[in-house]
């Protein structure tokens, strides 16, 4: 389970729940764009269709990939040390764009920073995971087609009240 459990000043601190532990995420206010970048629950499963989706991804192996591949990416012990520091020093979000291909009108994600993160939590199992959308237009068409059950986009500003 994916659950914002904590307000920090200028941080929100997200408890999800894997196969075998649990690991934490952050989003945090910083000096721009507080009211224009999203947080946005996505499901698993339907997050992989639209990342397979990406007209041109700069890693095909890694969105069609699986856990034996995923865990070969030269970055991957990175991501577990990073994730293994916990609450106190949870992981921040990763930052995806979603579009309509133009070609065949499906959605797609393109993953702007943060795929060791993504591929890290899939291969432990995650069922849905936050994730951070830099547009109003982009959050609404992802939460439409990856959005997790009876979850809502909010803003970091919204959120946290950056001031």
């Amino acid at each position: 389970m994916t659950t914002l459990i904590e307000k920090l000043e200028r941080s929100a601190i997200f408890e999800i729940k894997l196969d075998n532990r649990i690991v934490y995420m952050s989003a945090d206010c910083t000096n721009y764009m507080n009211d224009t970048r999203y947080v946005v629950i996505v499901e698993t499963n339907k997050f992989l269709k639209l990342w397979q989706n990406e007209p041109n991804p700069l890693s095909k192996n890694l969105n069609f990939g699986n856990k034996e591949i995923w865990k070969m990416d030269k970055k991957f012990a990175d991501a577990e040390k990073g994730f293994s520091f916990g609450k106190s020093n949870p992981v921040p979000l990763a930052n995806m764009v979603c579009y309509i291909n133009k070609n065949n009108k499906l959605p797609y994600i393109a993953i702007n920073d943060g795929i060791t993160r993504i591929i890290w939590l899939l291969s432990n199992g995650v069922e849905y995971f936050p994730i951070e959308c830099k547009n109003i237009n982009e959050a609404q068409l992802l939460i439409k087609s990856a959005g997790y059950k009876n979850s809502d986009i909010c803003s970091i500003e919204e959120l946290l009240n950056c001031n």
